[in-house]
């Protein structure tokens, strides 16, 4: 077993709200200095190939697209925060 393998197996095995982990990862990424943040993309593109940035941007457009099918009000990824203030 590799370690990525290792991470994703731990990930999967944790009944923690990953809903409560989001925000608990974008608060932070939210709150970190730029060295910090370079450091949590470094990660991240390597284990998905996208920054944190890239993936909320992917969210916000599936949601839209998903309210605009819908024709309903879109909601925040997560409420109160804008994917803007990251970039």
């Amino acid at each position: 077993m590799n370690v990525i393998t290792k991470i994703f197996e731990e990930y999967f095995s944790d009944d923690v709200d990953t809903h409560e982990q989001s925000e608990l990862l974008v608060n932070h990424y939210a709150y970190s200095s730029k060295e910090e943040r370079a450091a949590m993309d470094y990660v991240l593109i390597t284990l998905c190939g996208r920054s944190l940035v890239s993936i909320l941007d992917m969210l916000k457009k599936e949601s839209e697209e998903k309210c605009s099918e819908k024709d309903l009000a879109q909601e925040p990824i997560l409420p109160g925060f804008d994917i803007q203030k990251l970039k």
